[in-house]
């Protein structure tokens, strides 16, 4: 079958025993204004050793598992809107506005003290796992506490333990993940 013209081709290559390709994307400059590079290579697979594949093959994958994506308008290559843009306008009102009162609250506070500053310049598709995870460490060197406060007739707050700093990290993937 033929390539629609405008279709996204990509670069195949070959580099270190693996094929990976790239594609153009759209960059947002400190300017504001946008401009046209290659994006990261993704990883298509081995192009040496016993489960190696063919040029053909790899082209093939490249196509199934991100060119036709990129065309069909499923993924934006390398979204150009940041973190805080994405809260502003689409999480907040989206996402946070259909909590309940204190869950609203609660949301606003995390936003505003705490993610935002650390991931607002961010582009919303660079935020990482990494990111994630060594934004969670640093709280907890910090001892940010991610459970509640204490409550009446308790003697103390409950200690912050992994399940619940791993279900923060969980929801600022989530945010990630959205945009």
């Amino acid at each position: 079958m033929a390539r629609r013209r405008l279709q996204q081709q990509g670069n195949l290559y070959e580099q270190g025993g693996w094929w990976k390709l790239r594609w153009r994307e759209d960059v947002k400059l400190d300017t504001g204004d946008v401009d046209r590079r290659w994006s990261k290579p993704a990883w298509i697979g081995p192009a040496t050793g016993k489960k190696k594949l063919t040029e053909t093959q790899a082209r093939r994958m490249a196509w199934e598992n991100f060119l036709c994506k990129l065309d069909q308008n499923n993924i934006v290559p390398k979204s150009i809107i940041t973190l805080q843009e994405f809260v502003e306008d689409h999480f907040t009102p989206e996402h946070v506005a259909l909590k309940k009162p204190a869950s609203r609250l609660y949301y606003a506070s995390l936003l505003d003290k705490h993610i935002v500053p650390a991931f607002g310049n961010f582009r919303l598709r660079d935020v990482t796992g990494a990111h994630v995870q060594r934004f969670v460490t640093a709280k907890l060197a910090e001892r940010y506490v991610f459970t509640r406060k204490k409550r009446k007739g308790e003697e103390k707050a409950p200690a912050p333990n992994r399940v619940q700093a791993n279900w923060r990290q969980t929801d600022i993937q989530t945010l990630a993940r959205m945009g």
